[in-house]
Parts: structure tokens; C-alpha cells; sequence
């Protein structure tokens, strides 16, 4: 590989590190204001970006012996590292947020089925809550 496509491909690896980032940074603002359609579709987006930077990745991987021989493409993986590193610390604490987000809103349901059906609560295989239902239309003898 010459080292003209090397930096093309690190290039291109650059610029979907950088979209990744904004997306996470917009997927941060959309926690915050709870806007789930929103959540979802850059899930499905970040998805997508990471396939791409998945295929550049292999793409590169093959040429990894190449990539320190040019101080400008050692200098383009540097910038690629450290941003992948910012964007993994932000997934996390999206990641993070959501499965708090989740959390409380199993709670919330919990105390609106207990609300609902008083004392008849039973629990499912994973120990979740759910209402059970004295007048089921079956009479136990």
C-alpha cells in the first residue's frame, strides 16, 4: 500500500471518529432532554458509523506495519486514538445514563402496579414485578 492511500483510508477513519463524536455529544443532549425518538434513531446511526469504522479498521489492519513510517499518518492514528478514547468515555456514560433512565422507570412501573392491584403483586422468572389478578375469571378451590 503507498502511503498516499494509508492516509487516505486514516483520513477517512478520522472523519467517522469525528462524526461519532458528534453524535455522541448529540446523543448526550437528547438524554438530557429525554427525547427518546431521538435516542433511538441515533442509536441506529451510531450503529451504522461503527460498521463503517469497523471496515476501515480491517481495511487498515492489513497495512499496520506501514503506518509508522510516516510521520504524518503516525500523527493522523494519534488523533484517531485519542478521539476514539474521549468517544468511548462518552458512550460509557450514555450507556450509563440510559440504564439509569431504565432503572427508575421500572420503579415507577412497579409502584403503579403495586398502586393498582393493592396486594395482589407476583413476581415473573427474572423477578420482575406484575399485577396478579384475583378475579382472573377462574375460581381456585
Amino acid at each position: 500500500m503507498n502511503n498516499e492511500k494509508l492516509l487516505s483510508l486514516l483520513t477517512l477513519q478520522l472523519t467517522h471518529v469525528k462524526q461519532l463524536d458528534k453524535l455522541l455529544n448529540d446523543e448526550t443532549q437528547s438524554l438530557v432532554e429525554r427525547d427518546h425518538e431521538l435516542i433511538a434513531s441515533l442509536a441506529q446511526s451510531k450503529q451504522h458509523l461503527m460498521q463503517q469504522l469497523e471496515t476501515i479498521d480491517v481495511e487498515l489492519s492489513s497495512y499496520a506495519e506501514q503506518i509508522p513510517q510516516s510521520e504524518s499518518a503516525l500523527a493522523l492514528k494519534d488523533e484517531i486514538t485519542d478521539l476514539l478514547a474521549q468517544c468511548h468515555t462518552k458512550n460509557l456514560a450514555n450507556g450509563k445514563a440510559i440504564e439509569l433512565s431504565i432503572n427508575s422507570i421500572e420503579r415507577l412501573q412497579g409502584a403503579l402496579i403495586q398502586k393498582r392491584s393493592g396486594n395482589a403483586m407476583t413476581y415473573n422468572a427474572k423477578g420482575k414485578t406484575r399485577a396478579g389478578s384475583a378475579s382472573s375469571g377462574y375460581i381456585s378451590a
